[in-house]
């Protein structure tokens, strides 16, 4: 792997670390959807209050809301493309990458793991190198993000 994309790898998944977290909370014994529906529905009684803390949501609440953001706030479906970009598939071995947080190491298994990690993908050049999804995430799973570069 060539230094540049390797910097390129750390800095992502650095970021994504900073955003998600390391050590975010531990599942309780209920079921995540029924945590994902209690916490909707008490997102959905607060509405107007969270319009100015959505960026702070904590995990629990990012959980409940970023994948049902259409039933707590005003949405628009944007048509798609009838000629979409195409992109192709060369995946890339990348069980030999690690990344430093707070002087410990980390490899992309890890990464996979962390509760606040909902998917990856990495594009370069008009190609898929990496395209993973958490437990419950699919490529058509719907999920509000912000800026994800």
């Amino acid at each position: 792997m060539d230094f540049y994309y390797r910097v390129i790898m750390t800095l992502l998944l650095i970021s994504s670390v900073a955003v998600f977290g390391a050590d975010e909370g531990k599942r309780t014994s209920q079921s995540s959807d029924d945590l994902d529906r209690a916490v909707l529905e008490r997102l959905q009684n607060q509405s107007q209050d969270n319009a100015g803390r959505i960026l702070f949501f904590n995990e629990e609440e990012r959980r409940g809301a970023f994948s049902n953001i259409r039933k707590l706030y005003p949405t628009r479906q944007i048509p798609h493309s009838s000629e979409p970009y195409s992109l192709t598939e060369k995946p890339k071995d990348w069980s030999e990458l690690t990344y430093e947080v707070d002087e410990k190491s980390y490899s992309l298994a890890d990464f996979y793991g962390f509760p606040g990690n909902r998917g990856l993908i990495v594009i370069q050049d008009d190609a898929i190198l990496l395209e993973r999804y958490a437990k419950g995430h699919s490529p058509d799973t719907r999920w509000m993000s912000f800026s994800v570069t």
